[in-house]
């Protein structure tokens, strides 16, 4: 808790194996709109494990860091809004969407950013906030959905990829 450190822990031999420094990261300093614990995010899709975070460095805008094995081989500094004024954000098939709100209904993902050709857009697509207090947006890529935490339900959405 409180630390710019991702822990690779054994559960077979109680130890920890590794650790990955988050560069920029200040502990609870920068989060999403909502607040909360939400500093640092871990996702995966069908690409890999990915940790975003809001980075000082940055302008306390979003970064992204691919992780495989016990390194961060990719990193992104991305040109998003500042982190305190982003609803969520999601990594899917190598694309890092943000969200513009938690709360609004409806709202939109106002960012896309593709890691593997470096282009970013704004797709403009709504995004339905059911209960008014969503705090957690993830990808199941075997599922191929997203997971929502929104006031204490727990949601899917259908994706549909052009």
């Amino acid at each position: 808790e409180n630390s710019q450190f991702i822990i690779k822990y054994n559960l077979l031999t109680s130890n920890i194996d590794n650790h990955i420094t988050l560069s920029g990261y200040s502990p609870r300093s920068i989060t999403y709109m909502w607040g909360g614990y939400s500093g640092v995010d871990l996702a995966v899709d069908e690409h890999g494990l990915w940790v975003l975070w809001g980075n000082t460095g940055n302008g306390s805008r979003l970064s992204a860091s691919k992780i495989e094995g016990d390194v961060i081989v990719s990193d992104y500094n991305l040109a998003t809004e500042s982190m305190n004024s982003m609803g969520n954000a999601f990594i899917a098939c190598g694309v890092i969407y943000c969200i513009d709100s938690y709360h609004s209904n409806p709202t939109t993902i106002n960012f896309a950013y593709d890691t593997k050709t470096g282009n970013q857009w704004n797709p403009s697509i709504q995004f339905t906030n059911q209960y008014g207090y969503n705090s957690m947006v993830d990808y199941n890529p075997k599922e191929k959905l997203l997971y929502a935490w929104d006031r204490h339900n727990q949601l899917t959405y259908s994706l549909t990829w052009n």
